[in-house]
């Protein structure tokens, strides 16, 4: 199994940050996954994950939200650094 390298903060609906560490090659299900384990979700077609850029708020991005993309490599979804 690779070494896990990418670590993903998640802010939950109550404003909670939980962290994740997946591999930046995963595709975005394995975060989605891990996330509905850890909340215990058993219906998790009905839900998704906002990216957001870590030095933005939700509040100030004027434009729209992204999603993450369930079968999509994280790596291709993050903006800024190269991962």
């Amino acid at each position: 199994m690779p070494k896990p390298d990418l670590l993903c903060l998640v802010q939950l609906l109550d404003n909670t940050i939980q962290t994740f560490t997946v591999n930046k090659q995963d595709a975005g299900e394995v975060l989605l996954e891990q996330v509905c384990n850890q909340l215990g979700l058993l219906e998790r077609h009905f839900f998704s994950l906002q990216l957001r850029d870590s030095n933005t708020t939700i509040v100030a991005q004027t434009h729209s939200p992204r999603w993450l993309e369930a079968n999509k490599p994280l790596k291709k979804q993050l903006k800024g650094k190269k991962h």
